[in-house]
Order: C-alpha cells, then sequence, then structure tokens
C-alpha cells in the first residue's frame, strides 16, 4: 500500500512540474540565462520558441519528408545546446556538412526506423541508427555527420520518430549524480 501511495505521489509531482514547464523555459528565456540563440539570416531563437518549433513544426514536416534539411539540423543542435553544455566548435562542425550530405543521412536513418512490418522500433534500430549519424555505418554508404555524437543523434531521431526519446549527455549524468 506505501508503495502505491509513494507512486501516485510521484505522478502528481511529475503532473505538477511538467504543468510548469513552459513557464520555466519562458523565465529561462527572459531571465538571461542563455535561453537564446542567433539565427541565420538574423533574428534569434529563444528556448521558448525552439520547443514549440521542436515538438511542433519540426516533427511533422520531417516525419512526413522523412529526412532533416542542413538548416533543421543546425536548429536542432541549438535546440540541444540551450539545454546542456556548450561546446566550442561544435556549430562549424555540424554546419561544415553539405545540405545532400544531412539530406542523404537522415533520409537513411529514417528508412532504417520506419519499418511497417516489424512494428514498434527496438534498441537495436536505435543503436544502428545513432551509429550511423555518428561515426558512419560499414554496411551501408552512410558516412555519418560531422559534429554530431551520440546524444546530437538521438535527438534527431527523436525529431524524425517521436517514439525514440531524447536523451541528453547532460541529463544522464545529472541523474547519475543523484543516487
Amino acid at each position: 500500500m506505501a508503495a502505491a501511495n509513494a507512486a501516485r505521489k510521484d505522478d502528481v509531482d511529475f503532473a505538477e512540474a511538467l504543468a510548469q514547464y513552459k513557464q520555466v523555459l519562458r523565465d529561462r528565456e527572459s531571465g538571461g540565462g542563455g535561453g537564446k540563440r542567433k539565427r541565420k539570416g538574423g533574428g534569434e531563437d529563444g528556448i521558448a520558441a525552439l520547443d514549440d518549433w521542436f515538438f511542433g513544426e519540426l516533427g511533422e514536416s520531417a516525419r512526413s519528408r522523412k529526412y532533416l534539411t542542413k538548416d533543421e539540423l543546425l536548429r536542432v543542435l541549438d535546440f540541444k545546446l540551450l539545454r546542456g553544455e556548450f561546446r566550442i566548435g561544435l556549430k562549424a562542425k555540424v554546419a561544415s556538412n553539405s545540405e545532400e550530405s544531412v539530406e542523404s543521412t537522415t533520409r537513411a536513418v529514417v528508412a532504417k526506423l520506419v519499418n511497417p512490418e516489424k512494428g514498434p522500433i527496438g534498441e537495436d534500430a536505435i543503436r544502428w541508427c545513432v551509429t550511423a549519424l555518428d561515426k558512419g555505418h560499414p554496411e551501408s554508404d552512410i558516412s555519418g555527420l560531422s559534429g554530431v555524437g551520440p546524444a546530437t543523434a538521438l535527438i534527431i531521431l527523436s525529431a524524425l520518430d517521436d517514439t525514440v526519446p531524447y536523451f541528453s549527455d547532460e541529463a544522464g549524468l545529472n541523474s547519475l549524480r543523484k543516487r
């Protein structure tokens, strides 16, 4: 009985935290806590706007098109970097990928992820895709994308398939510290 009560309390705590999510993003953005990135062509993307874009427009367009564009990849990187540790030179590395390599690599990954006969994607498919995005894959013509490591690969996969959870390096380290 105590375990059931604790589980209900955890559900309530999570629901309360989730209800505050958008406001926390807006507070971070307006408080000068590193919540904005300059956008190509002028303007800035705030963390709240990038969040809306990532979980709304990007998911819909990328999933229907079945690949990411280079501009979308750069905004995905901004989405990731605004939530974690800034890495000098990473944006330049990602920007060095050609439009064609971003499209062909992400298209190949989507083909591996989306397999209607096999049902939901499994751990092996996710591992294959992360490796393909990060380093390339020896069993295919995918050469990987410059500046894309495992954490960025996972966030790309979560944009292309909403059943893939986004898990950052920082979230993993933070969860390990709390144990």
